[in-house]
């Protein structure tokens, strides 16, 4: 029989911690048990919290590509209700991360490319193409989803992109596109499609700076490796 949480010591109790020493001291498993709120007879809020971050790594940013189904069909203790919360808690995490800065980001290197797309791209279960529009600074000026899918050289609307960057004033451009697969390294159609779009960006005198490839938090430049 497990002992509920309402049954522990009050300052080993993961709300009474965070009241106390604040939200910064509680483990990871310690602030997904506040929001399942409480366990079943087999398991406490926290034995959940512990299962569940078991089959992710400890890492909210897999955790975060689980849908309600799957919380309910993986994890006893997880109803319908707590599976949503879950789902809405890490969708919240991922829009306040998302959240626009009030200073437009300057992309000089591959690192700041990479934290532009990641917001859009980290936690995806497809691929998705997605394009920077940067100035003569390279501060950003937008980004603009181009296709969803596998990335081939016919998926990848590159007339899009280039009337895109033409509206936009943009004088340079960066390719990013995830590999769901963890494999970062960029496959035969990723570098047909880079080479397509680099044939049409010189026919108007723009400039394709880098192409990203990035799968959790990591990342591949066609610009660091030399190939643009």
């Amino acid at each position: 029989m497990n002992t509920a949480i309402k049954h522990w010591q009050q300052d080993e109790r993961p709300r009474e911690k965070l009241l106390k020493h604040g939200a910064s001291t509680l483990s990871n498993a310690e602030l997904l048990a506040i929001i399942i709120n409480c366990g079943n007879k087999q398991y406490s809020a926290l034995d959940i919290a512990k299962q569940i971050l078991a089959t992710c790594g400890n890492d909210f940013l897999d955790l975060s590509k689980k849908d309600v189904s799957q919380f309910v069909k993986q994890f006893k203790g997880i109803g319908q209700a707590k599976a949503v919360t879950l789902v809405a808690t890490l969708e919240i995490a991922r829009r306040r991360y998302e959240a626009k800065a009030t200073v437009r980001p300057k992309v000089a290197d591959s690192r700041s490319a990479f934290e532009v797309f990641f917001k859009n791209l980290c936690d995806l279960n497809h691929e998705e193409f997605w394009v920077l529009y940067v100035d003569a600074s390279g501060k950003l000026i937008s980004k603009q989803r181009i296709c969803e899918g596998g990335i081939t050289q016919t998926s990848v609307d590159v007339k899009k992109i280039m009337q895109t960057a033409v509206s936009n004033r943009a004088h340079g451009i960066v390719l990013g596109h995830n590999h769901p697969s963890g494999n970062i390294l960029p496959s035969k159609n990723d570098v047909l499609v880079t080479q397509k779009i680099q044939t049409a960006a010189k026919l108007l005198d723009l400039r394709v700076i880098d192409h990203i490839i990035l799968s959790g938090n990591d990342y591949y430049s066609f610009g660091d490796d030399g190939i643009l």
